[in-house]
């Protein structure tokens, strides 16, 4: 309550001027002191009040000003405006009202004289017109959009780096000039890498298609072929010996427009790419 009382009566210290000392500077800032260890705590600043007399009102404050009440909650940090009552526009200057036992003792200044006036709690704050909180502290507001906000978004961002990197580790890698699964490279010309980025790019490729990467004009149709199915059959030898599976990477099948035509096929989930779904290939 100590504690409360003296920094609510800080608030309103108007400070000096250290240039012009005849000038005094209105103080938007709001400090806590601790009498334990005698240190002042920043707490964050507050707007002016306009010309005001300070009630202390349990562990509160009543500022009255020209045109309203504000009731300051400094533990909580929150004020609430009231509009004035039938005495508070009146209140003297010379003498501090004050409360005591849920009544307001006010002393209020009439054609030069001054009376004392008792108004019960109840009565003395009228119509309420807004609240809000009473000091921001700038960096704490930081503080909370880093702890809510961006440091979740960075945790998340951690995870998902994270996973890329797991799940690039289990994936084959395809290189410049070759394959990569963890510390394992297997080279391949680039007759082969072709064919593979091509198997990769599109869900079916016809026999033409890669036939075409591999054919050579100074050889027949036949030889070419021949060509084609050799470079298939060591592309899948070479993958399976890496991984150690049993199943050609590369498949094929007959195509349904025309059953004398083949379309091959390369199973994608055995490669690092974007997609999001994960196949555990060892």
């Amino acid at each position: 309550m100590l504690v409360s009382l003296f920094l609510i009566k800080m608030i309103f210290i108007c400070l000096i001027d250290p240039y012009k000392q005849l000038e005094r500077i209105k103080n938007k800032e709001t400090w806590k002191y601790n009498f334990t260890d005698h240190q002042w705590k920043y707490l964050g600043k507050n707007s002016i009040l306009e010309d005001v007399q300070n009630i202390k009102y349990k562990n509160k404050i009543v500022a009255v000003g020209l045109n309203d009440i504000t009731e300051i909650d400094i533990i909580n940090n929150r004020f609430t405006k009231y509009e004035h009552n039938i005495l508070s526009p009146r209140l003297s200057r010379k003498f501090s009202s004050f409360y005591l036992d849920h009544n307001f003792y006010c002393f209020v200044g009439k054609r030069g004289k001054i009376s004392l006036k008792i108004m019960s709690e109840n009565k003395f704050f009228d119509k309420k017109t807004s609240s809000g909180i009473f000091y921001k502290n700038y960096p704490y507001w930081i503080w909370l959009f880093l702890k809510y906000f961006l440091i979740p978004v960075l945790g998340i961002l951690l995870i998902w780096f994270g996973f890329m990197l797991y799940r690039k580790n289990k994936r084959i890698v395809l290189l410049n000039n070759g394959i990569r699964i963890k510390n394992n490279f297997l080279e391949f010309d680039n007759e082969s890498l072709s064919i593979i980025k091509l198997l990769l790019s599109e869900d079916e490729v016809t026999s033409s298609q890669v036939l075409s990467i591999v054919e050579k004009n100074q050889y027949s149709p036949a030889h070419n072929e021949r060509i084609k199915v050799q470079k298939l059959n060591d592309i899948n030898l070479k993958i399976r010996t890496l991984l150690g599976i049993n199943e050609d990477i590369i498949q094929s099948i007959k195509s349904k427009q025309d059953k004398r035509n083949k379309i091959y096929k390369i199973n994608k989930e055995y490669f690092f790419t974007k997609k999001k779904s994960v196949k555990n290939i060892l």
